[in-house]
């Protein structure tokens, strides 16, 4: 007759309570952090937009999806994560794996279509489909010009700063995806309220 063998409930409890359990971050720590929208003419490794973890524990992003304006580019595979102040790649050649000397192990790729050369909004959903983060870029002032043909990207200067505003953009020297940023500060030229003259009395004059 086989004997039966019992474990008493606090003994499973205390096994169970050992067991690793995985904890991950804020979806709200990734962001979009670098964007090549229009390499240029000699560049054979094509587009990329970086996204990157600004906080403290890896973010599950299995599942997630750039879009662009028209289409969803790139869905990220079930058990994807993004360490802690680490990178993800999205890029759109297969050619931009030699090219930019991509990590393979945090690049996905290629997507679908291609940016916009005079800007667009980006996106990055969660597997539900809620929006965690998006920019609309440009190629005009006050987002940097450079970027658009000439060859670097685009980089957020720092990871605090709101992404949506141009003037917390800089230029890639000439472009780091997977890696930390190190952008040319853009400064806009500036707009004066007045045009220049010779004037005889006293006047407000604002940038």
């Amino acid at each position: 007759m086989p004997r039966k063998i019992i474990i008493p409930t606090v003994f499973m409890f205390i096994f169970l309570s050992y067991l690793p359990i995985a904890v991950f971050g804020s979806e709200s720590d990734v962001l979009i952090n670098e964007i090549m929208y229009n390499p240029a003419d000699s560049s054979t490794g094509g587009e990329f937009v970086e996204i990157y973890n600004r906080g403290g524990e890896a973010v599950e992003v299995g599942g997630w999806r750039l879009e662009d304006s028209a289409q969803v580019m790139l869905t990220l595979p079930e058990g994807t994560t993004i360490a802690a102040g680490g990178y993800l790649v999205f890029y759109a050649e297969e050619a931009a794996i030699a090219f930019y000397g991509l990590n393979t192990a945090i690049s996905y790729g290629p997507y679908k279509g291609g940016l916009s050369g005079s800007g667009e909004r980006i996106a990055l959903k969660n597997a539900g489909g809620t929006v965690i983060d998006e920019v609309t870029y440009d190629d005009n002032s006050p987002w940097p010009t450079e970027p658009d043909g000439n060859g670097p990207s685009l980089e957020l200067i720092n990871p605090s700063l709101d992404n949506s505003t141009g003037t917390s953009w800089g230029t890639g020297q000439p472009f780091t995806p997977g890696a930390a940023n190190n952008p040319i500060i853009f400064v806009p030229q500036p707009h004066f309220s007045r045009t220049s003259g010779i004037f005889t009395e006293s006047f407000s004059l604002t940038l």
